[in-house]
């Protein structure tokens, strides 16, 4: 694992998908208790945020700090200090949703070096029907291509929104 993870873009679906698998198998139950910590942008400081990843784990091998709506947070850049020399037991994973962040920030060129950043880009509307039908695979449904063109359409190109409704209809 990486020491810090900064997905960011356009499309969230991708963003909470990455972040929530990072959630589900870095640590385990036992040891989210004392090692897992969720923040929200809007409501931390980057000293807060530092101070959580600079701790030391209790009884696992990594903490983990997922910082949900990134782009909420104040002086953002300011976690350049920290991204330059992460704590190796810690893993750092940043949400910024709803737009992309400027690749060209001292920020986001130190994350490149120490760890991940990924672009969750919105997919063009021809894109939608395939990708639709390749949800649905994943769930074991098929869906004829017409169908899955009409969902699209429906249901525009917010991806979190499609999973949601085809949720629906899996369960019901």
């Amino acid at each position: 694992m990486k020491p810090i993870y900064l997905f960011h873009g356009e499309e969230s679906y991708y963003i909470d998908l990455y972040s929530k698998i990072i959630e589900d198998h870095v640590l385990s139950d036992g040891e989210k208790a004392f090692n897992q910590t969720i923040m929200y942008g809007k409501d931390s400081k980057v000293s807060q945020i530092v101070d959580e990843a600079m701790q030391f784990p209790m009884m696992s091998s990594h903490r983990l700090i997922i910082l949900k709506e990134a782009q909420d947070l104040k002086n953002i850049g300011d976690l350049n200090s920290y991204v330059e020399n992460p704590n190796p037991q810690s893993i750092l994973v940043l949400c910024h949703k709803n737009k992309k962040i400027d690749k060209r920030l001292k920020l986001v060129k130190n994350i490149e070096k120490q760890g991940i950043v990924f672009e969750s880009k919105k997919l063009y509307d021809n894109e939608l029907p395939k990708w639709v039908v390749n949800y649905t695979q994943l769930h074991q449904v098929n869906i004829e291509n017409e169908a899955a063109l009409m969902v699209a359409e429906l249901l525009g190109n917010d991806l979190n929104k499609i999973a949601n409704e085809m949720d629906k209809v899996f369960i019901g």
